[in-house]
């Protein structure tokens, strides 16, 4: 089944939790615009999966750790498990897009396999946290195998996971073929850490008064370090992220609740509606009425 989504969310830990996770084939495919998200933005956000993205039209930034990278349409990229990461649309039309969020296990087999233990660990534990794609550099076969995945999925025929799990398999060895050396995490491990202690504190707080002093001391950091974590990895200001945090949970209760917007506006962590009509709105691009009756979709 390909899914449709407006919005990533995340649990306490600032982890993607995915309402659709299906422990026995545990594998996503996505097929959205990057517009439908708030201010055409996935926010920063990380799941133990790895992922594989290919970028129909327009064009995106896709930033891991203080990495950034532009990707055309007909590109692609390869994000592991573990990596924060974030996209950005860049172009004002359509950045329409196919991805696929997987465990290794699908291609891995059972644990200790030579399949797992000479492929796949080497390729998750030491091998690159992003890949950038490009048809014209080797890569063919790669999206080759990444549209018969697609195709395999929105079809679902008998046996349609073996399919799936062969044509990952493909795209895996393809990414790992075409990498020139193993490369370690983009982010230092104790960085890491904190941006994903920091992400996680805000949102089990969003309800209450944040302060950027707060946010440095979940992660045990003074203001001025935490401020720097934020700028290098998350490239929002910290209470900037915070208020972007509070808008995406607002606009997902305006799209699957019937909540009254003081309700959400209280539940977000605002403590004046008029207030947060104008940083919907300055975010957004319209009022949260014009948002719901609108069935979710984002101006900006």
């Amino acid at each position: 089944m390909i899914l449709h989504r407006t919005t990533v969310m995340v649990d306490t830990h600032g982890r993607e939790s995915r309402a659709d996770d299906i422990h026995q084939f545990d594998f996503a495919a996505y097929d959205a615009d990057m517009h439908q998200f708030i201010s055409g933005c996935i926010p920063p956000h990380w799941h133990d999966e790895l992922e594989v993205f290919v970028l129909l039209s327009g064009q995106v930034e896709v930033v891991t750790g203080d990495i950034s990278c532009i990707v055309n349409a007909g590109e692609g990229c390869f994000i592991n498990g573990g990596v924060l990461h974030t996209f950005r649309a860049l172009s004002l039309g359509e950045c329409r897009y196919h991805s696929f969020v997987f465990e290794s296990s699908i291609v891995a087999g059972a644990p200790g396999s030579i399949f797992d233990t000479k492929y796949m660990k080497p390729f998750v534990e030491k091998g690159h946290s992003f890949a950038h794609m490009k048809r014209d550099e080797g890569m063919e076969p790669f999206f080759g195998e990444f549209d018969r995945c697609f195709d395999a999925c929105a079809g679902e025929g008998y046996a349609y996971e073996f399919a799936i799990r062969d044509s990952l398999t493909r795209m895996i060895l393809c990414i790992a073929q075409n990498m020139n050396a193993p490369g370690d995490s983009d982010m230092p491990h104790l960085a890491e850490v904190r941006i994903k202690d920091m992400l996680g504190w805000i949102d089990r707080n969003l309800k209450d008064e944040i302060t950027v002093s707060g946010i440095a001391g979940s992660a045990n950091i003074c203001v001025r370090e935490c401020q720097r974590i934020f700028s290098q990895y998350v490239h929002y200001r910290p209470m900037e992220y915070v208020q972007r945090r509070r808008i995406t949970l607002a606009a997902e209760l305006l799209r699957t609740t019937h909540r009254q917007v003081t309700d959400i506006a209280l539940e977000c962590g605002f403590s004046s509606v008029s207030y947060f009509i104008k940083q919907f709105k300055n975010i957004v691009g319209c009022t949260p009425t014009g948002y719901r009756k609108k069935g979710g979709d984002s101006e900006k």
